[in-house]
């Protein structure tokens, strides 16, 4: 039983979500525009600390965004039916 629950917490640790890859992408843009500017970068912590709400709401909206981007290609494209003619 205990190993179970600490394997499972195991995989838990090294799970990365969604939002920590795009914040972490989004850091690395915001550190290259830093060096190529000449200015001081953040730190990862540093960074999420200072943007953690927008980053959070702007998460958010990209994810709506993209859900609807979805829906309406699903919608977008006709579905194709087959018809199938008698060798006459």
């Amino acid at each position: 039983m205990t190993q179970t629950a600490n394997s499972v917490q195991s995989v838990q640790k090294h799970r990365v979500s969604a939002f920590r890859t795009w914040v972490r992408e989004l850091w690395y843009k915001n550190c290259d525009e830093h060096f190529e500017m000449n200015q001081p970068r953040y730190t990862h912590e540093e960074y999420f600390n200072n943007f953690k709400w927008w980053l959070k709401r702007e998460f958010r909206y990209q994810q709506d965004k993209e859900k609807k981007r979805d829906e309406h290609s699903r919608r977008a494209i006709p579905s194709v039916h087959v018809i199938q003619r008698d060798n006459v």
